[in-house]
């Protein structure tokens, strides 16, 4: 289904800007655009092996499994009902928080599983999780690797001064988030 969306998209894209700009304009950009992203993959490259080099150190060391047992406790207030899958929905919290996405998605994966084994209803997701699943979309992140990647490929003078607004704003839109999810559970 998505690859029928980006497709009618593309072709959209490409007839307006022919139209628009004429065929040779059009095709420029395209090109333009497709050598762009290519370099920009590239300079992120490096950015990328070194943060997951850390973060895989930092696994390695034990840092993932040491802030998963400290947020079980705050996971059993916040999701009660999650008994089997606390300690993947720590582990994905924890791998988010590092800035590890790639890391942290098959601890999501198997904690909506173990969520899913105890959902009475198979066809409908539970408070439960749609609270575990708002929450990872607010993802409080402390090290947003990719932000300090893009700012770096494109020459900023202080790549790493995103930290601190990335810190306040995400651990904002983790707060309302969590405050929103504890309500309507408690609806229910």
């Amino acid at each position: 289904m998505m690859g029928w969306i980006f497709s009618v998209l593309f072709c959209i894209g490409t007839l307006y800007a022919t139209f628009t700009l004429g065929g040779d304009a059009a095709l420029s950009a395209m090109l333009l655009g497709a050598s762009e992203s290519v370099l920009l993959c590239i300079k992120l490259l490096g950015t990328y092996m070194l943060f997951m080099g850390l973060m895989s150190v930092a696994k390695e060391a034990g840092l993932l499994i040491a802030l998963s047992r400290r947020l079980k406790r705050v996971i059993s207030w916040l999701l009660p009902e999650a008994k089997q899958a606390t300690g993947a929905i720590a582990l994905n919290f924890a791998a988010n928080m590092l800035g590890m996405g790639n890391a942290a998605t098959p601890f999501g994966l198997e904690a909506m599983r173990l969520m899913q084994l105890e959902n009475k209803n198979k066809n409908t997701a539970t408070g439960t999780m749609c609270a575990f699943l708002a929450i990872n979309a607010s993802a409080l992140e402390i090290i947003p690797t990719t932000m300090i990647g893009l700012r770096a490929a494109y020459g900023s003078a202080s790549p790493a001064a995103i930290v601190l607004p990335t810190l306040i704003s995400s651990g904002t839109a983790t707060f309302v988030t969590v405050l929103i999810c504890r309500r309507l559970l408690k609806k229910r």
